[in-house]
């Protein structure tokens, strides 16, 4: 499937391959290691062609920290992995999740690239972006508000390094 997006989606449009979070995490943390490594192999199976590609930049996502150690270590370097969190916005199992001030100390520990959070806490306190920043981490933003123009603008304003969006022209036209 990631060759037929590659060949469909116009570049420089970024990818990003989120692991699904997992029914457990917002239940209990009963997944195991087995179930771990069989998420980080399936994301990281037909990426190795596009992984440094210059043209399009991949970055692996998920709500569970394990996996993205897995995914790290798999990946090497190679390509960026990024902590989803809902930043208190749910309950989740892990508490690593519960938190970005947990998910920022979980990605320094692990050298992950950054968090990707629910732009709720960035609209609502936008020192957020540059105490994530600070910390040497990259951040971003997935929500139904970041469809909203005037929302685009102020997470660049706020340094946000990331927008996650369903409409990505419309998006690009508010920040070019």
């Amino acid at each position: 499937i990631l060759d037929v997006i590659y060949k469909y989606v116009p570049p420089p449009s970024p990818m990003q391959r989120p692991k699904q979070r997992p029914a457990s995490m917002s239940r209990s943390s009963s997944t195991s290691a087995q179930q771990h490594q069989h998420s980080a192999s399936s994301a990281t199976n037909g990426t190795g062609t596009h992984a440094k590609s210059p043209r399009r930049p991949i970055v692996f996502t998920s709500f569970h920290p394990d996996i993205c150690l897995l995914l790290a270590h798999k990946v090497n370097g190679d390509i960026p992995i990024m902590l989803l969190t809902d930043a208190s916005m749910s309950a989740m199992a892990d508490c690593r999740c519960n938190s970005i001030e947990a998910a920022v100390r979980l990605c320094k520990w692990a050298n992950l690239a950054g968090i990707v959070t629910h732009v709720g806490p960035i609209s609502q306190s936008p020192r957020v972006a540059s105490l994530v920043r600070r910390n040497g981490l990259a951040i971003a933003t997935y929500g139904s508000l970041n469809n909203q123009a005037a929302h685009v603008k102020q997470q660049q304003i706020y340094g946000v390094d990331i927008v996650i969006v369903d409409d990505v022209r419309t998006a690009r036209s508010t920040i070019n």
